[in-house]
């Protein structure tokens, strides 16, 4: 594929990322119930297993609704493991994370299309 043909589909990436906060807050406010209860506090806090609980429910979310957000991004026709990964763990870094990557790339997109409508070289 030539590289000159690659763009990014602002729109897309911002729905995927939108996507994203949305089931972080999701994942984050199911999850609290479980690091509340004092039988986590007692035995599992100890064990230091939060985020694999995170990681373990948000891959179980991006797998059962086929979400792998590398591939909608990239436009790929199947889903993969590797994207199903990568997308779980930013779910499960939480809301905070998530919602700082959107605002990133929005930043980014606001720069990248006010430099390329500027002056002439």
């Amino acid at each position: 594929m030539d590289p000159n043909f690659f763009t990014v589909n602002w729109e897309r990436l911002i729905e995927v990322l939108t996507m994203i906060v949305i089931l972080a807050f999701f994942v984050e406010r199911a999850l609290t119930w479980l690091f509340q209860i004092k039988w986590y506090e007692d035995y599992l806090k100890p064990l230091h297993i939060k985020p694999f609980i995170a990681f373990a429910l948000s891959y179980g979310v991006c797998y059962f609704w086929d979400f792998d957000a590398l591939s909608i991004i990239l436009v790929k026709e199947k889903m993969e493991t590797l994207g199903f990964v990568v997308t779980a763990g930013i779910i499960a870094g939480g809301s905070k994370g998530a919602l700082e990557l959107l605002r990133n790339i929005r930043m980014f997109q606001k720069e990248s299309k006010g430099d390329s409508s500027g002056t002439k070289s």
